[in-house]
């Protein structure tokens, strides 16, 4: 079971640094969208890369986290980000213009959580809660079209999911990509 893990790199042995080369970074802003977009530079927290997992889809017949291998249409959305605007696009659009709907919904992740709307929970894996709040019917409406499922869009308890770290953090100082 082990070797299926095993790096093609080299173990650094502990106690020494090595730079590893970043060629590609991605953000996936919508969780369960397998597609994410291409950043050039990425801003990190403690809870991790800014804008990266800000929202979640939330099965409204189970209050679950819905994921891409649970709900095959979710692979048709693809998202891109720039600034703070995540854009969804399909590659089904026919089922969007048979309900009149755009073919694409941009959401601006800067915006407060809390004036998204109302507070929601959501049923992840191994029974954990999440606490989000809710976006507006239109914003659902626009989901549930792309995907073919009673969905509600819940947007992270957290602005951004990202707080300073301490100037005394043990691998650089806030800013740093390591």
């Amino acid at each position: 079971m082990q070797s299926k893990y095993l790096s093609l790199q080299t173990p650094t042995p502990a106690g020494q640094e090595r730079l590893i080369p970043i060629v590609e970074m991605y953000v996936y802003p919508i969780r369960g969208i397998r597609v994410g977009s291409q950043v050039d530079s990425l801003e990190l927290g403690a809870h991790g890369a800014k804008y990266d997992r800000e929202i979640v889809l939330r099965c409204e017949e189970t209050h679950s986290i819905l994921r891409s291998n649970q709900h095959l249409p979710l692979s048709s959305l693809r998202q891109s980000l720039i600034g703070s605007v995540v854009t969804v696009t399909t590659l089904e659009p026919e089922r969007l213009l048979a309900r009149k709907l755009p073919e694409s919904i941009s959401i601006d992740l800067d915006q407060k959580p809390e004036t998204v709307g109302d507070p929601v929970m959501c049923l992840g894996t191994k029974g954990r809660r999440y606490m989000g709040y809710q976006y507006s019917k239109k914003v659902s409406n626009w989901f549930e079209a792309a995907i073919d499922k009673k969905v509600s869009v819940v947007r992270s308890f957290y602005a951004n999911k990202t707080i300073p770290l301490p100037e005394n953090f043990p691998h650089g100082k806030p800013g740093d990509l390591m």
